[in-house]
C-alpha cells in the first residue's frame, strides 16, 4: 500500500473503530476521525493525509459539496466513498467530481482492500454492485448545473439564481431545463424529493 495516512468520516462510532482497525492492518495510520461534514472540512484543512474514506450521509453538510471542497483543497488526496446508501445518480456524480473509489457497506473486507489498493496506484475503483445498475453512467450534471440545482434547492427563483451566479436569467432557464431533463423530473417539488433521497441536501441533524 502506498497510502500511509487516512481520515475516516462516518457518524457511527463502531463502524469508524472497525474501519480504523482494518486500515491499520493494511499498514495505514489513521490521522483523523470525524462524525459530520463540518468537522471533515476542518480536519482535512489541518492534517496531512493521503486517503479519505467517507460515508455519504452524515450531519451538518452534504456529500457532494464536501467532496468538491476536499478535492479542491487537497487535489493529491484519494477519496473512497464507503456507504450504505445505494444511489445510481449520486455515485455517478461523485465520480464526476473526482472521487477515486465507490464501495457499498454491504461489501466484504477484500473489496475494501482492493479499492484502497486501486486508488493508491492511481486507478479508479467502482464496486461491481454499482456497475451492475443499468445505465449507471447516465444523467450526470455539469458543475454549473450542480451549482444551479443547489441554489434552486435553497428556494431561489431563476432570477435570483442568475444574479447570484452572474448569469442571465435565460442561461439559468436553460440550466434548469437541462437538470430536469437529465434527472427525469417535472418540478421543484420533485427535485426537492430527489435531492433528499440522494443525500444532495444538507443534513442539519
Amino acid at each position: 500500500m502506498k497510502l500511509l495516512k487516512a481520515v475516516i468520516a462516518d457518524d457511527h462510532v463502531l463502524f469508524r473503530q472497525g474501519l480504523k482497525f482494518l486500515l491499520e492492518e493494511f499498514g495505514i495510520s489513521v490521522v483523523g476521525e470525524v462524525a459530520d461534514f463540518a468537522s471533515l472540512s476542518d480536519v482535512c484543512a489541518k492534517v496531512d493525509f493521503d486517503l479519505l474514506i467517507c460515508d455519504c450521509k452524515m450531519p451538518r453538510g452534504s456529500i457532494l459539496s464536501s467532496v468538491k471542497e476536499v478535492k479542491k483543497n487537497n487535489p493529491e488526496s484519494k477519496v473512497v466513498i464507503l456507504t450504505g446508501l445505494e444511489s445510481q445518480f449520486l455515485f455517478n456524480q461523485l465520480l464526476a467530481f473526482g472521487v477515486n473509489g465507490v464501495c457499498v457497506k454491504s461489501t466484504d473486507v477484500d473489496e475494501i482492500a482492493n479499492a484502497i489498493e486501486f486508488v493508491s496506484a492511481g486507478d479508479t475503483y467502482v464496486s461491481k454492485r454499482v456497475t451492475s445498475y443499468e445505465g449507471w453512467q447516465e444523467g450526470l450534471l455539469t458543475n454549473k448545473e450542480f451549482e444551479v440545482m443547489q441554489l434552486i434547492l435553497l428556494g431561489l427563483n431563476n432570477n435570483e439564481v442568475a444574479i447570484h451566479l452572474g448569469n442571465s436569467e435565460r442561461t439559468i432557464n436553460v440550466h434548469r431545463a437541462n437538470i430536469m431533463k437529465k434527472l427525469n423530473l417535472s418540478n421543484a417539488i420533485e427535485l426537492a424529493n430527489f435531492a433528499y433521497k440522494n443525500a444532495l441536501v444538507e443534513n442539519c441533524a
